[in-house]
């Protein structure tokens, strides 16, 4: 009999590779673009790409490591089936809420708050969470709009377009 946690990392890698798989999948039906050597389904191609060998890998350290069942000690890991599950549901509320907010308020005002909530559930003073927030949500209009060509919405700020967008 494999060890929980074994079973669960199993399950989740399987999870993971059917994930990456249909990613894959879809990101093939994606028609390209007239004049590119790559389409909109390239990137998401890659990452479902990572995305199924990352399940494959899990899968199989699953398998390996599978060992026989530990003997249950009285007393461990008893009323900590909440505080477990805290941060994984944040992180979900807080992609949720990133998802409706972001076509109505733009990328440049909600990635930042996202980015600043999630490094401070995970453990970022507040004061870096900030200023990490601001420095990863500028990287990544950079990358997306410079390098990837592809443009994040601007929501509220619409009007300022042209004031707000920097060349590169």
């Amino acid at each position: 009999m494999m060890d929980r946690s074994a079973t669960r990392e199993g399950i989740a890698g399987i999870l993971t590779a059917l994930l990456g798989g249909g990613i894959v999948i879809e990101s093939w039906s994606i028609p390209t673009v007239f004049g590119f050597n790559y389409g909109p389904g390239f990137f998401p191609g890659l990452i479902g790409i990572g995305l199924l060998i990352a399940g494959i890998v899990q899968v199989a350290t699953a398998i390996v490591r599978g060992a026989p069942a530990p003997v249950p000690v009285a007393g461990v890991g008893e009323g900590q089936d909440t505080r477990r599950w805290r941060r994984p549901m944040l992180v979900l509320v807080i992609m949720l809420a990133l998802t409706m907010a972001m076509p109505h308020l733009g990328f440049h005002l909600t990635a930042p708050v996202a980015l600043g909530l999630l490094l401070v559930i995970f453990s970022l003073r507040w004061r870096t969470a900030i200023v990490m927030a601001v420095i990863m949500t500028m990287v990544m209009d950079a990358v997306f709009r410079a390098l990837l060509l592809v443009p994040l919405p601007w929501g509220v700020l619409t009007p300022w377009t042209g004031v707000l967008a920097w060349r590169f």
